[in-house]
């Protein structure tokens, strides 16, 4: 049944504008309209419509057994300022927090939690003799990577792999023990599959610059005061991440809010695009955002707009679960140092990273506590995502109790799943993202935000909000603006 949170008159005369998806994207997008019609004092009917039964879509902080936990991601990257910003549009600037330790990044090998070597940047190392110190990687390892140094550039604009890239350059064991394990728990993706010029385009120019990836982070490093990088690279909020979804519901006040409200089919008819939802409900509006998986666009385009629905149906998602476990920290004869680790494939282990909630956000976690967060599934490994919750949880304690010397099993544990949730930016993406905007620009009224725009992380999808709002307010009110679709 449709649940309305926030429902407002409509406005006679306004402009009609209607939102799909109430995930952060969605969110975002009805924020930036609502300000800037509120700026402008222009009339705009503005309406966000959630197939599920909440908003925030895979950001969402709970409590359980005294401990605030999060069911997707934990913090956010402060290097792209979108996020920061919102954040103090929407007053929460005094609820920041930062994780307690900054830590270096950790690679599990043979079991044994290792950091990175002091300088590893990204996807190669900056400094010398940390890296031939590491138990990481084999002599043969650490010579294949000084190949890099001699290695010739591919054409400019020439799209490859990140995995073709990363071996080319650096060799199979920086793929396999670095590279591949991060971008699994980020992207949740098979490096050998994913855009380079689109994921990690500053890898590309740094080759076609300098010759080199170590000659091109070691002039960008030389280029930073002191040398150094800012340690502090991520930010949360004191009630969660899902604080940002609860103040952005709240500030909200010129939006209708409707949950449990999924549309069946979108069709342009006379210079109106139509919205027919599931329970028969037709809304009718001059613009609309959809700020939802592509998939679910192609769903509802699929009898009206067929050519639009191929493109975006193209794009594949990758499925994964959170597992977290709580445990009584006498029952753990171990000494944790910094916030988790990621873990190699070879590891042969059922999850793909893990972090250490108690020491990365201590407040939040009571004491005499341990609460252990494991990233089970992604593109590469999908075998776990279908087991039931204990078998889940079964499997999880059972590979980590060795590991960190566990004698009891856990006090509780929270699991979390998300299906299809982050699209897969294979080799040529962004080809598929200029034929979006082609459709696009013959589809007035009609634009996209969030992941399968090309984004990743809260404050690109923010950005993308920003974007779409952007673009749906100019034709609106035959403003020129830039066309929002594909991250543009």
């Amino acid at each position: 049944m449709t649940a309305v949170i926030n429902g407002k008159i409509n406005k006679p005369g306004a402009a009609r504008v209607v939102i799909v998806g109430g995930g952060i994207s969605g969110l975002a997008t009805a924020w930036f309209l609502q300000e800037q019609a509120r700026h402008d004092h222009t009339p705009i009917d503005i309406t966000l419509l959630e197939a599920g039964d909440r908003l925030g879509g895979i950001l969402k902080s709970v409590h359980r057994d005294g401990c605030l936990l999060e069911a997707g991601p934990d913090s956010i990257l402060l290097q792209k300022p979108a996020a920061m910003n919102l954040v103090r549009d929407l007053a929460l600037k005094a609820d920041v927090v930062y994780p307690s330790r900054s830590g270096s990044i950790c690679i599990l090998k043979d079991g044994r939690i290792s950091p990175l070597p002091e300088g590893f940047r990204m996807v190669a190392p900056t400094r010398f003799w940390p890296t031939v110190r590491s138990p990481l990687f084999s002599l043969r390892g650490k010579a294949r990577m000084a190949g890099d140094l001699f290695v010739g550039a591919l054409p400019k604009g020439c799209d490859e792999s990140l995995g073709s890239f990363v071996r080319r350059r650096l060799g199979d064991e920086v793929l396999e023990r670095v590279v591949q394990p991060m971008l699994a728990s980020i992207f949740l993706a098979d490096a050998d599959e994913m855009s380079l010029n689109h994921v990690m385009p500053r890898l590309a120019a740094l080759e076609n610059k300098f010759g080199s990836v170590i000659r091109g982070l070691r002039a960008q490093l030389k280029a930073i005061p002191g040398g150094k990088q800012s340690e502090m690279s991520f930010f949360s909020l004191r009630g969660g991440v899902g604080q940002l979804v609860d103040r952005l519901a709240t500030r909200l006040s010129d939006v209708t809010l409707r949950t449990q409200a999924p549309v069946e089919k979108l069709t342009r008819r006379r210079g109106t695009w139509n919205l027919q939802l599931n329970n028969g409900e037709t809304l009718n509006a001059e613009a609309v955002v959809l700020a939802c998986p592509f998939y679910r666009g192609a769903e509802m385009l699929a009898l009206s707009d067929p050519q639009l629905a191929r493109v975006l149906l193209s794009t594949e998602y990758a499925s994964c679960a959170t597992v977290t476990l709580s445990y009584d920290a006498d029952k753990v004869d171990h000494h944790f140092q910094g916030n988790g680790f990621f873990v190699p494939r070879c590891e042969n282990l059922s999850f793909i990273a893990c972090n250490f909630v108690h020491s990365k956000f201590p407040d939040r976690v009571p004491k005499g506590r341990v609460v252990l967060r494991v990233f089970v599934g992604g593109a590469m490994d999908n075998r776990l995502f279908d087991l039931s919750d204990d078998n889940l949880t079964e499997r999880i304690h059972r590979e980590l109790a060795p590991m960190f010397r566990i004698s009891a099993l856990p006090r509780d544990v929270f699991v979390h799943r998300y299906h299809r949730a982050m699209p897969q930016f294979e080799v040529g993406y962004g080809d598929k993202l200029a034929r979006l905007r082609n459709l696009l620009e013959k589809r007035p009224g009609l634009q996209l935000a969030g992941g399968g725009t090309g984004v990743v992380g809260i404050p690109d999808c923010i950005q993308s909000g920003q974007n779409a709002a952007e673009a749906a307010y100019a034709q609106l009110f035959q403003l020129e603006a830039p066309l929002a679709a594909a991250g543009g």
